[in-house]
């Protein structure tokens, strides 16, 4: 049409008139990046077929390792000298609670929930002062046994998980990236490592947290907050908060959280009671940064209001320095609590699909009924031993010993009157048990053996489906 605007030809005209790509189109030689995998299952079709190792050494970004914390409540020698370090502490500054310490005999289910579900994980730090249990088989390829104390060799024996938690970043080989848990988080469903790092950054919540006054670890958390308000502005931390968030409700809500404060400084965050991606070098800097007090934390006997909350600080550099991917915490687990909630709803959150489930232990009074149907809940739903568990540690002909090794603390090598299990020979399959599909060709996962007239069996292994990804794991080692 002569004197009209001349037609405006985009890339898909310029396809239709030379048969290629237009060059604002992208290079058509050039082969687009194969897109990441956003969750477990994704990862898991990728992975399929490939041993464990080589596909911790092909993940995008570089191997994830995870660092786990346990002691022994009964280890014997290590709770004299903790008695002894009690002495009379003032019950205001110190957190004397032997609860934090009480072993429910779950750490083998902490195993079996990792290797079910992160088998990609190249090592497992268990990082302890107490001797390993009897069953676990520290001479596995993937665990090392870390010593705490030996971390900080200066400073007198702590009994203090924050002293432990201010050397995290001096464990000897430890990835770039890592994922710090406590003995009570327990990964749920299939996970790959963008859940934990999405786009390759540590996922976190930076909302603000309100603390409590009267609790010991809330105090370490306030101190870690006054030590990010000593690097960082709030208009600074505000832009650097919403440079990793997205969307006009994560602004509106952070806006409003602020302003509750009311106080012109950096609120504090914190962790959520659940599994914690952190980078190295971030910690150590942030550990750094934090100079003389991080130093009294890593001497700190034990636990008391003077304290940084070391993982805390980390988390809270991570998003100062806008080195996170913004996750709302509701979207990451679910937290329970044993004596405050009741154990069905315990139950519920092992077998319920959300990603992770901290089960942590509060004050009850019946100790030993309650175990015996928690251990019951926790074996039904794992209930096929990992390959990090011994044969059959009745077999052992001598306790097992730590060693002076200034590195690590692990088990002196045990004899067995068996052949120890083989990490690469599949495992035989009992008679008794079989594989039920789903409607179309799915495997049923963890499903509970049924019983009479169609009600759940009971809480044993005898007749329990086995999963896919069992037995290819039993099968590739």
């Amino acid at each position: 049409m002569s004197g009209g605007r001349p037609q405006r030809r985009g890339p898909r005209d310029a396809r239709r008139r030379t048969g290629r790509r237009h060059p604002a189109a992208g290079d058509p030689t050039r082969r687009p990046p194969a897109p990441r995998p956003t969750d477990g299952r994704a990862w898991a079709r990728r992975s399929r077929g490939r041993r464990q190792t080589e596909v911790a050494a092909q993940m995008p970004g570089g191997p994830v390792d995870m660092v786990v914390s346990w002691v022994s409540g009964d280890d014997r020698e290590w709770l004299r000298a903790r008695r002894a370090a009690l002495g009379h502490p003032d019950p205001d500054r110190f957190d004397e609670s032997d609860i934090r310490f009480r072993d429910w005999g779950l750490l083998r289910y902490w195993f079996r929930s990792v290797e079910e579900n992160a088998p990609w994980v190249r090592t497992v730090h268990l990082l302890t002062e107490t001797r390993p249990p009897a069953w676990l088989n520290t001479l596995h390829p993937k665990l090392r046994v870390v010593n705490g104390w030996s971390l900080n060799p200066d400073a007198p024996r702590t009994f203090n998980s924050h002293a432990a938690e201010a050397c995290l970043h001096r464990i000897p080989g430890l990835a770039e990236r890592f994922v710090y848990l406590n003995d009570d988080f327990y990964l749920t469903t299939p996970l790959g490592p963008e859940f934990f790092f999405p786009g390759g950054l540590p996922y976190a919540d930076p909302m603000p947290m309100l603390l409590t006054d009267g609790d010991v670890h809330a105090h370490a958390v306030l101190n870690a907050s006054g030590i990010v308000n000593q690097h960082f502005t709030l208009p600074g931390y505000r832009r650097a908060v919403l440079s990793r968030g997205r969307g006009a409700g994560l602004r509106r809500d952070l806006d409003r959280a602020l302003r509750l404060t009311r106080s012109g400084r950096v609120p504090p965050v914190t962790d959520h009671h659940l599994a914690t991606p952190l980078l190295k070098s971030v910690v150590r800097a942030a550990f750094e940064a934090a100079g003389a007090a991080i130093e009294g934390t890593r001497r700190s006997v034990l636990r008391s209001r003077e304290d940084v909350a070391p993982v805390a600080l980390a988390t809270h550099w991570h998003v100062a320095t806008g080195r996170f991917s913004w996750v709302p915490h509701e979207h990451l687990g679910r937290y329970v609590e044993i004596g405050a909630d009741p154990l069905e709803r315990i139950e519920d959150a092992l077998f319920s699909p959300v990603p992770q489930v901290c089960v942590n232990d509060g004050r009850i009074d019946e100790v030993e009924e309650v175990r015996t149907r928690v251990l019951a809940m926790f074996a039904e739903r794992w209930p096929e031993p990992s390959s990090f568990e011994l044969a059959d540690p009745a077999l052992l002909t001598e306790p097992a010993t730590l060693t002076t090794d200034p590195a690590t603390l692990t088990a002196e090598p045990v004899s067995l009157t068996a052949e120890p299990v083989s990490l690469t020979e599949p495992l035989p399959l009992a008679d008794d048990r079989a594989t039920t599909a789903r409607p179309g060709g799915r495997i049923r996962h963890n499903a509970r053996p049924a019983g009479p007239a169609g009600q759940a069996g009971p809480a044993t292994g005898a007749g329990r489906p086995i999963s896919a990804r069992a037995h290819r794991r039993r099968t590739l080692g």
